[in-house]
């Protein structure tokens, strides 16, 4: 992925983020194709026909991103429910239930995870979530543990590596 399409995947989603409160919002391309696309996760289209909500989220997007808009494709919509109807548990992965709940009790956090290369059943990730300005490193990391160990138990944590961060120093690393 190119470094401008990486830009442009970080800046649609924080600008989404902003416009649509507390929504869950995954924004990528990938090397197929450069565009971006994703979906969002809000309740705030509760009322609204799946045309109401491309229209609004189109609208949103061309408005913010200008001559830049044409760079991204299909961004799904959907409800909380509508997600949840669609994704039964017992068909995702364990990495896909684990950033599912990440992503249900840190809600608007972006949350990222992968495997370690040399070792598949270990995982890394991030967490940028502004519920944890003013917290220790310490503190965060109690509460991703907690989370975590409340629905997967005490095996996990060990497995599991985070980098907690707010949305400001997470940019501040950026620029950097």
């Amino acid at each position: 992925m190119s470094v401008a399409v990486s830009d442009l995947s970080e800046q649609l989603a924080s600008l989404l983020r902003q416009h649509f409160p507390g929504a869950i919002v995954d924004v990528s391309s990938t090397s197929l194709s450069p565009r971006v696309s994703g979906h969002i996760i809000w309740d705030g289209f509760e009322d609204q026909d799946s045309m109401e909500r491309q229209k609004l989220v189109r609208d949103f997007i061309k408005d913010s991103l200008k001559d830049k808009a044409s760079a991204v494709s299909l961004i799904l919509t959907l409800t909380t429910q509508e997600y949840e109807d669609i994704h039964d548990e017992s068909d995702l992965s364990f990495t896909e239930r684990l950033i599912n709940l990440l992503r249900e009790r840190f809600r608007g956090a972006r949350v990222e995870l992968s495997s370690l290369l040399l070792s598949p059943s270990r995982k890394k990730g991030f967490i940028i979530w502004d519920g944890f300005e003013g917290k220790s490193v310490e503190d965060r990391h109690l509460l991703v543990s907690e989370a975590i160990k409340q629905r997967f138990g005490d095996d996990v944590n060990a497995e599991t590596l985070f980098i907690t961060l707010t949305t400001q120093e997470y940019e501040e690393r950026l620029s950097a």
